[in-house]
């Protein structure tokens, strides 16, 4: 690569000053933005439409069931059941009437919006990811980058986020699914699902809604 002056890499700035005019999302909030977010947490399958998302705001947390054969768990733990574009045709237009951001760890969930639904265009201009934002907030508060692990629960840690139950700190997400999914198919109802996993169902919705919470508390303390 050409190096200019004092060793300077021209050709990894020029890079670099490029992806940063490409760039679409949003890699950093203010407090003010924060508070009135929806922070969103797509589950489900690698490379396939997500099963279900939670969503966290001020008015408080709910669960949607994206896939249809989830509809009978979602009755039973009074989740909606709606289709994913369906569900986020309704969430962007709501952030963009109301001048709301919509927040995510990583690009996962930006990925789900654009792959799996007709609206992700309009997502990505109002779209956060907080992993970026986290790693400027480190960079600022320790004038280091993070050493090992850059997962949620890593920087909720240096945060000092209130930690959660070890009950849903590591959660077979797929398995999980896998399993529900098997005994909705070969039963018919939640009802007649077994003990174990009504159990495993229960706690992959447990697991959402503590990444949705601590994903919000870790934005209130890296926002500027």
């Amino acid at each position: 690569s050409a190096l200019g002056q004092g060793g300077f890499d021209v050709q990894f700035a020029e890079e670099k000053m490029s992806r940063r005019k490409n760039r679409k999302h949003l890699v950093c909030l203010s407090k003010k933005q924060a508070d009135r977010a929806v922070y969103i947490d797509f589950e489900g399958f690698k490379d396939k439409s997500p099963s279900f998302v939670g969503v966290l705001d001020e008015t408080g947390f709910k669960q949607i069931v994206l896939a249809l054969e989830l509809q009978p768990a979602a009755r039973a733990k009074g989740c909606s059941a709606q289709s994913i574009n369906y569900w986020a045709r309704r969430l962007i237009n709501r952030c963009l009437h109301e001048n709301r951001l919509i927040v995510g760890f990583s690009m996962h969930d930006l990925n789900c919006l654009k792959n799996y639904t007709s609206v992700g265009d309009q997502a990505e201009p109002i779209y956060v990811n907080a992993l970026q934002a986290a790693k400027k907030w480190h960079w600022r508060e320790y004038k280091i980058g993070l050493d090992g692990s850059r997962t949620l629960e890593a920087y909720c840690a240096i945060a000092k986020v209130p930690q959660r139950p070890d009950d849903y700190c590591d959660i077979p997400v797929t398995l999980n699914l896998k399993a529900i999914m098997s005994g909705l198919n070969a039963r018919g109802t939640y009802r007649k699902l077994t003990r174990l996993q009504k159990q495993k169902w229960a706690a992959l919705l447990e697991y959402n809604r503590w990444d949705c919470r601590d994903l919000r508390a870790l934005c209130d303390i890296v926002a500027k």
